[in-house]
C-alpha cells in the first residue's frame, strides 16, 4: 500500500494512458512472461480510469474465483451446491 500512495505521488501529473503506457514499459523489463490481466494486479488502481474503475475491480473478482475454482478442480455447479 505504501508503495502504490508513492508511485501515486510520482504519477500525479500524468493522465491514464501515460500510466499505462509507463506501467507497459516496467512489464517489458521483467525477464519472466506477464500473463495476470491488469485488473487483478494491485497496482490495477493507478492504471484504470476511475470511470471504469468499478467494473475493473468486479472482472479481477471473478478472474480470482475462476481461478480457485479451476484450482480446485471445482465447477460453478459445485460450489453453489446445484446437481448437474
Amino acid at each position: 500500500a505504501r508503495e502504490l500512495c508513492a508511485v501515486d505521488i510520482c504519477l500525479s501529473g500524468s493522465g491514464h494512458e501515460e500510466r499505462q503506457a509507463w506501467w507497459e514499459q516496467v512489464r517489458r523489463c521483467r525477464r519472466r512472461p506477464q500473463a495476470r490481466p491488469i485488473p487483478t494486479l494491485p497496482v490495477a488502481a493507478l492504471l484504470i480510469p476511475p470511470d471504469i474503475r468499478h467494473k475493473a475491480r468486479m472482472d479481477s473478482a471473478v478472474a480470482k474465483v475462476k481461478a480457485t475454482l479451476r484450482r480446485r478442480g471445482m465447477t460453478a455447479r459445485q460450489l453453489f451446491g446445484e446437481r448437474a
